[in-house]
């Protein structure tokens, strides 16, 4: 099989014109592929280039939701050491309330 060229279709069109008149050849060149057959996309092309899309956004998808998730585990374990060290600060310092009130009120009890 012949490719066609921007000349063949040329002569095939002046053809067309010759046999069909000029209104009825340009109408059907119109029809035709600005390309060879071979790079025109059958419907099972386009349907398999769909399905291999939706293959790969769900792919995409998942890999976004794990690597969503690995950060917001992170996340949270950032956030639950912070306040843990908040927590044993505060904890330390009522301590060091108390003693110091304690060693107040009880030094005040021994001075009345």
């Amino acid at each position: 099989m012949m490719s066609i060229t921007e000349h063949r279709r040329n002569q095939l069109h002046n053809r067309v014109h010759d046999v069909l008149g000029v209104e009825e050849g340009d109408a059907l060149m119109e029809l035709l592929p600005p390309v060879g057959w071979a790079d025109v996309a059958r419907r099972s092309d386009i349907d398999r280039l769909r399905s291999d899309m939706e293959n790969h956004v769900a792919a995409l998808r998942q890999e976004i939701q794990r690597a969503s998730e690995i950060q917001m585990s992170r996340t949270n374990e950032i956030v639950m050491r912070s306040q843990n060290r908040i927590m044993l600060v505060m904890m330390g310092t009522m301590l060091a309330t108390v003693i110091a009130v304690s060693g107040l009120a009880f030094a005040a009890a021994g001075l009345t």
